[in-house]
């Protein structure tokens, strides 16, 4: 159940959108937070390390030979070697040994080290991988006139992290951009679940689906086209968006390269480590070497996505480990120039949604409220003040991905001076670039945010009366519903009502035969957990403009939705386990328990949904 507002704060405050503001360091927060167990990869010093050289243009291996021999025994020595990788070498390629250091070769994309006693050629005393980002044709583009300057755009993703938790786990990097000057979207308002469509409004202009796909790849081109040297990176190996982005430089194959050669421990569900190193080092150090030869040595416009999962996605205190190491990068950053030459945008798909999080009094505007921050440099700020007087008033606008899409095609074609100069997107027409300014009263649909996700309205706390019931039961029998229609039910078991969790309604609700409610119910069997946000009419007694897509699942439901390949059924299966008269032994135990007050009577006029669906909605 949802906190009240007790401060009377509010993210976003107008008459079509009050945003409640949320504490990140509040005493029910706090109480949850438990000291997290960072796992160090590897304990050693490094025996290998990785150099550019400026003058030959080229990398190149260095071993640092006072680390070596901490490690040798008397007299012994140490042989290394390493193996190139590159688009046209197969997994298979030789391994070429060297001494002190080793100039590479340009068409690498990437290594993988060995390091062992000489003349033992089974046991490593040290692996390690590199990626390589390798420039063939060096040529400047730079522009000393600021008005055709064109800006680097810089995307760091970070999985399932909401904004309050991003300042309440990441605190050193939340205080970093703060002090740089980065631009917070507070009414910044996801779309949909999980990380897919959010993804998709964002880089396709999409909700989901066929069209996402196709249009996915679209923004990378139209960059290219315009002349910017682009990148995608993820930390993982199962991609959030299982799409061939066309950019100029790729992590994928590098990854899915040396985890067949490499050592790799799994936690929080995704890779943890690969080899002796944290998945996202690979995935910043990529970034960095993309910056540091593109953007600062090359100056030439860039345009990437380094999209990290490993240590967010499934783990709400995750990112506390990454705190450290994401301040190192963005020191580098800064270091080498990169806030200089390019827009930095921070951003995340999501808040958690799996986790024990789901419990906590704010949990509905922890999952719907993703981060969002955007650096302009100091020479953008001078060439286009307007943009940044407009993002400044957009803070505490209610905004959405759909709006952060329409500003990335904004900064292709920067002399668009209002919003009817940009293509209107099928999905959200009225959405618009954020360097315009957002209508001050602005309502979900406006924004593209569905009635499920928008966190616009207040909500009072109702009772688990009869009423309430018969609302959790209507979910359920829809749900039901929609996967016999789908003939579903030959492979996933029909839901029953099991719980309910809590039921609020809209404040904003008229006294009319319309109503806006809040629920979260519990069903049968392995206790499935679904919240939705659904409008009610008394007079038809039923739902309007009830979609499947709107509806939460709060588990992980690919652990046993694994009989049917529908992303959209998935969240309502339960696959027929094999003994299922035992589950309905243990459904029969649990409705004496928890329905003895419940089932005592439901009013027979509220029961008029047609026949043969009727049973999917009585559960007494």
């Amino acid at each position: 159940m949802r906190l009240r507002n007790p401060l009377g704060r509010y993210f976003v405050n107008s008459s079509k959108c009050r945003m409640p503001y949320v504490d990140p360091f509040s005493s029910g927060v706090l109480a949850t937070l438990e000291p997290v167990k960072y796992k160090t990869c590897s304990k050693e010093s490094d025996f290998l390390t990785l150099n550019f050289d400026l003058n030959l243009q080229q990398y190149s291996l260095h071993a640092n030979k006072e680390v070596l021999s901490k490690f040798l025994p008397s007299k012994a020595k140490m042989s290394c070697h390493y193996r190139g990788l590159s688009d046209d070498i197969d997994g298979k390629a030789l391994k070429k040994s060297f001494q002190q250091t080793e100039v590479l070769s340009t068409k690498l994309t990437g290594i993988i080290t060995e390091c062992r006693l000489a003349g033992n050629t089974s046991e490593i005393f040290q692996q390690d991988a590199f990626p390589l980002i390798q420039i063939p044709n060096r040529t400047s583009t730079s522009d000393s006139q600021l008005v055709n300057k064109k800006p680097s755009v810089i995307i760091l993703g970070l999985d399932s992290l909401s904004r309050m938790n991003f300042k309440r786990t990441m605190p050193g990097t939340s205080q970093f951009v703060k002090e740089l000057g980065f631009f917070e979207m507070e009414g910044y308002n996801k779309v949909g679940t999980p990380c897919f469509p959010n993804l998709c409004a964002i880089f396709a202009g999409e909700l989901s689906g066929k069209q996402c796909l196709e249009r996915y790849p679209l923004l990378w081109k139209k960059f290219k086209e315009a002349g910017y040297i682009t990148a995608f990176a993820e930390d993982i190996l199962r991609s959030s968006i299982s799409v061939q982005t066309p950019s100029d430089y790729e992590l994928r194959s590098f990854l899915t390269q040396i985890a067949e050669s490499m050592s790799i421990y799994r936690k929080f569900g995704t890779e943890y480590c690969i080899g002796r190193r944290l998945s996202l080092s690979y995935l910043y150090d990529f970034c960095m070497q993309f910056t540091e030869r593109i953007i600062e040595e090359l100056d030439h416009p860039a345009f990437g996505l380094f999209w990290s999962s490993s240590l967010t996605r499934n783990y709400p205190l995750g990112a506390i480990i990454l705190d450290d190491k994401f301040m190192e990068y963005l020191e580098l950053m800064r270091k080498h120039k990169v806030f200089e030459r390019s827009i930095v945008i921070l951003v995340s798909d999501q808040g958690q949604k799996e986790s024990d999080f789901v419990k906590l009094p704010n949990a509905f505007l922890e999952e719907r409220l993703p981060m969002l921050h955007i650096y302009l440099p100091e020479w953008f700020l001078i060439a286009y003040p307007k943009y940044a007087e407009n993002l400044h008033l957009n803070r505490n606008r209610l905004t959405s991905p759909f709006d952060l899409h329409n500003t990335l095609n904004h900064l292709l074609s920067l002399n668009t001076s209002n919003t009817n100069e940009l293509s209107p997107l099928q999905y959200c027409s009225t959405c618009q670039s954020l360097f315009h300014l957002v209508p001050q009263n602005r309502s979900c649909d406006e924004a593209g945010i569905g009635m499920n996700w928008c966190a616009c309205n207040e909500f009072v706390p109702l009772p688990n009366d009869d009423r309430s019931y018969f609302l959790g039961k209507l979910l359920v029998f829809h749900i039901n519903k929609w996967m016999l229609k789908r003939r579903f039910n030959r492979f996933c078991q029909r839901l029953q009502l099991l719980e309910l969790d809590y039921m609020e309604e809209a404040i904003s609700n008229d006294d009319g035969q319309e109503g806006t409610y809040s629920l979260r119910i519990r069903t049968f069997p392995i206790q499935g957990v679904f919240e939705a946000t659904i409008r009610y009419r008394e007079d038809l007694n039923d739902f309007i403009d009830l979609r499947m897509s709107d509806i939460s699942s709060m588990i992980n439901y690919h652990k046993h939705s694994m009989c049917i390949n529908d992303k959209m059924a998935k969240k309502f299966c339960f696959c027929y386990p094999d003994k299922l008269n035992e589950n309905m032994k243990v459904w029969k135990s649990l409705k004496r328990k928890k329905f003895a007050k419940q089932t005592s009577s439901f009013p027979s006029e509220n029961v008029t949904l047609e026949n043969p669906l009727i049973p999917f909605l009585d559960q007494s």
